[in-house]
């Protein structure tokens, strides 16, 4: 992709969202991290790693386009607050945010391993998981078609979602793969998330019949 964009003049926007929480294998660098022909226009936010209510995300731009970002949006006026902004800075200066890193990332391995161990319990191979070695949610493919699984699942408490939220021709997504996320459940609500969501499976499969 580097080479591409070297070769055909062109920028790599790289959303590295969630990236500081990876359970498996050892980090994947981003695509920046590689840029040396400074071709990766680099985004990123505060709101799953850090604190949701400071509305903290970043740009990091090649120097060309900083320039230019520089003369045309300076005097924009966004809302994030200068003082929170300020605070961040400090918070990373000394070093405390990469300590609340390691901590979070602790936590959320934990809730991570009680997600999976619950879906391997509740659905043996019946449900395949996709992504599950990093990131705050996963994605389960059924045999079934996912809209029913995820209105079922709604009926019962339980809030799952398509994938096809997420594309750019949602028409073209996978109808048989549903999103579920970890992050802000206890593992006591995941355990019983899952099961819930096993009810609504096999009340899907039932009908089907």
């Amino acid at each position: 992709m580097l080479e591409w964009a070297s070769r055909e003049n062109a920028y790599i926007i790289e959303d590295d969202y969630d990236s500081e929480f990876r359970y498996q294998g050892r980090p994947i660098p981003s695509l920046k991290a590689l840029d040396k022909k400074e071709k990766v226009i680099y985004l990123g936010t505060f709101s799953k790693s850090f604190l949701p209510a400071a509305r903290l995300s970043y740009i990091v731009l090649p120097s060309k386009l900083a320039d230019e970002f520089q003369e045309t949006l300076g005097r924009y006026s966004q809302s994030a607050s200068p003082i929170i902004q300020k605070a961040m800075f400090l918070f990373m200066k000394e070093g405390f945010f990469e300590r609340h890193i390691r901590k979070m990332k602790k936590v959320y391995q934990e809730k991570h391993k009680t997600l999976i161990s619950a879906i391997k319990t509740h659905f043996g191979n019946d449900m395949e998981i996709i992504g599950e070695k990093a990131g705050l949610h996963i994605l389960m493919k059924t045999d079934r078609h996912a809209q029913d699984l995820i209105h079922k699942a709604e009926k019962l408490g339980v809030k799952v979602y398509p994938v096809s939220d997420f594309w750019l021709e949602p028409h073209k997504s996978s109808s048989s793969i549903v999103m579920a996320g970890f992050g802000g459940l206890s593992e006591a609500e995941i355990e019983e998330g899952i099961s819930i969501l096993r009810k609504a499976w096999l009340s899907s499969s039932k009908q089907e019949r």
